[in-house]
């Protein structure tokens, strides 16, 4: 019961709070991405109050550590890179130029995509149906 009270605070934090704050900056991308974290907090909570059926196979999350480690080398990497390019304030994604050194020159939007493998990730960790519709 009390992972559900928590998924609902999850979600009233990241709607009540930081979905109007963008919405009236008309930044699409960053209410896509509060309501990707929730659904990443989610994740989280439930899959580690064993909510659901959960399967043990030890190979995917092997594998999901593995995941786990590049999703964190992506978002990593791109702080740093990005805290190069001369942010105009204290929001290091502001910069003011266009920045295409380290992982920026493979990927162009890599804090994402660390976010998705992440999420990939974490639904082969905790191995549910649920964790699947979920991620």
């Amino acid at each position: 019961m009390w992972a559900y009270l928590i998924c609902v605070v999850i979600w009233i934090f990241f709607l009540s709070m930081l979905i109007p704050e963008r919405k009236e900056k008309r930044i699409v991308s960053e209410i896509y991405g509060h309501c990707g974290m929730s659904f990443l907090f989610t994740l989280l909570v439930l899959g580690l109050s064993k909510v659901d059926l959960q399967y043990e196979i030890l190979s995917l999350k092997i594998i999901s550590f593995l995941l786990y480690a590049l999703a964190i080398f992506l978002i990593g990497s791109s702080i740093i890179t990005l805290r190069r390019g001369k942010p105009k304030s204290k929001d290091f994604t502001r910069t003011t130029s266009l920045v295409t050194a380290g992982v920026y020159q493979v990927v162009r939007h890599p804090m994402s995509l660390g976010m998705a493998i992440w999420a990939i990730g974490l639904m082969l960790t905790f191995q549910s149906i649920l964790s699947i519709i979920l991620g």
